[in-house]
């Protein structure tokens, strides 16, 4: 056999072979994508609010039934308004049908309303002996733009069926308390 021939029949044996691993390693980065996507699919699965994170909510007070509390985690134009002239210390309770971890707490202020939002408040957790424990203490949320909105990540591993935000103060405004919006990320399934 000459040596054109055999250095052909080398070449195409090494084009073969080197078609063959390409598609395995295809295969295999294909595979390894598959497998993050669905993982990664399940776990927003987990945290996403369909998923039974849909909690009672209640408050302190509401100046009418129009600026209750309720549609605080919803994508609405309703505010939460405690009563008028409130006294201290307002509060909004959450409470899921079984305990969840929540681990960053966001709250957005009225639009024009920054003086009206929370200054200083707890999240806190019901715990199993009847009392709220503190999972977050914020001193000074300072609210200052139209708006505005802020999170704060919350040092929780114990998951609770009933959380509160606690308001000890709002930024300045003697008519209400208000908060437009809040979220909150949830670690973990439901238990």
């Amino acid at each position: 056999m000459p040596l054109k021939t055999r250095m052909n029949d080398f070449r195409k044996f090494c084009i073969n072979f080197n078609m063959i691993w390409i598609r395995r390693i295809l295969v295999l980065v294909f595979l390894a994508c598959l497998f993050s996507l669905s993982v990664g699919w399940k776990q927003k699965e987990e945290v996403a609010p369909e998923k039974g994170y849909r909690p009672v909510i209640r408050s302190s007070s509401q100046s009418n039934e129009s600026f209750s509390a309720k549609h605080i985690l919803e994508a609405s134009n309703v505010v939460w308004h405690s009563a008028s002239s409130p006294t201290y210390p307002q509060w909004v309770e959450f409470e899921y049908t079984s305990p969840v971890i929540i681990n960053q707490l966001t709250m957005q202020c009225q639009p024009g309303g920054s003086r009206r939002a929370p200054l200083e408040f707890y999240f806190q957790g019901l715990g199993e002996d009847s009392q709220w424990l503190n999972l977050l203490v914020v001193p000074n949320a300072s609210f200052k733009g139209e708006e505005e909105l802020k999170s704060w990540p919350v040092k929780n591993i114990k998951a609770f069926k009933r959380y509160r935000i606690y308001i000890t103060k709002n930024n300045g405004a003697p008519d209400f308390v208000t908060i437009a919006k809040v979220g909150f990320n949830y670690m973990g399934e439901q238990k």
